[in-house]
């Protein structure tokens, strides 16, 4: 599973991992979230409708990853040899999937794969967690203007991206500046990628999405806060907790030391919290300067930096 904002057509090159799993013999399932072109589909709501985009990470890890993988298990015929691969948010729905499903994850899957995992991101050091504690604040602003669909329509967040990112050399320059912001100095990324990512980015997705993930930044990795509601969902009045702590699935976790979104310390974080049988395989550090959290999708070192030690790892494990 990708990051947020992301989808499976926005990662191309011949380093994506998807591709190297692919020519090394595996079975790959590319998923996308809810809210992007390709999942757009309702059986009674179109995506003009504003409770269409009700839904958080509890609604994708709850509802839609378990879908996901009974149709893997329905198409392959295969159960408990499941390799769940998230980078960034991709990782937040599979822990609140299998945190909230233990026995079921501990059945269907053979390994997690934890790259760059959001969960929470309490240390991140990317200027843009200063915005979080502004969150209802600016969301409230975007919703009361009826922005929904131009924060989470695909077709309207591409043409915006389209029209200011990709008029000029100079302008594209300036957009990933500002996505270095969040994810870190793009020294990775090769030119030719560039007009590709920014044609693609970013998918759609929910503000309640946006305002989850900005929560996480606040050091909660939780249920989704409805505020004075909680009480009535919950019971308690803050949203509960994920307890990563009740997952058995075999991880391997990998970070990068210079990731400013998802940071080592968060990734240490997490790790220790998991449970003995979850940490056997240990962890992986990408200790290069200049490699940061989105060039695990798009560094043209990833490769040999990162994913041949994932690939030798998976035929080990084998």
């Amino acid at each position: 599973m990708e990051p947020m904002v992301n989808k499976s057509s926005s990662l191309y090159n011949n380093y994506f991992l998807a591709f190297l799993l692919s020519d090394a013999g595996y079975d790959v399932w590319l998923g996308n979230y809810r809210g992007t072109e390709y999942s757009e589909g309702h059986v009674n709501l179109t995506v003009f409708d504003k409770r269409y985009w009700d839904f958080s990470f509890d609604e994708i890890g709850l509802i839609d990853i378990p879908a996901m993988l009974e149709v893997v298990q329905k198409e392959t015929g295969r159960k408990g040899d499941i390799i769940f691969i998230g980078h960034s948010l991709g990782t937040t729905i599979g822990l609140v999937y299998a945190s909230s499903f233990p026995e079921e994850a501990k059945r269907i899957l053979k390994l997690f794969v934890l790259i760059s995992p959001a969960a929470p991101l309490t240390n991140m050091i990317s200027p843009y967690r200063l915005l979080a504690p502004f969150r209802d604040i600016i969301l409230s602003v975007i919703e009361s203007n009826d922005l929904i669909r131009i924060t989470s329509h695909a077709t309207a967040l591409k043409s915006i991206t389209k029209l200011i990112c990709l008029e000029s050399p100079v302008l594209m320059k300036r957009c990933l500046q500002a996505i270095n912001l969040f994810y870190g100095p793009l020294h990775q990324m090769p030119p030719d990628t560039v007009p590709v990512f920014l044609n693609q980015f970013p998918a759609g997705t929910s503000t309640k999405v946006v305002k989850h993930a900005a929560d996480m930044v606040l050091d909660h990795f939780g249920k989704y806060d409805y505020g004075w509601q909680n009480m009535a969902r919950y019971g308690t009045f803050l949203p509960p907790a994920y307890n990563v702590s009740v997952i058995e699935v075999p991880t391997f976790l990998m970070y990068a030391v210079n990731d400013w979104a998802c940071t080592k310390k968060d990734a240490l974080s997490l790790f220790d919290r998991l449970s003995p049988s979850a940490k056997i395989y240990g962890l992986f550090e990408v200790n290069v300067k200049y490699f940061n959290h989105i060039d695990f999708l798009f560094g043209k070192n990833v490769k040999s930096l990162a994913y041949d030690r994932l690939l030798n790892f998976l035929e080990r494990l084998d």
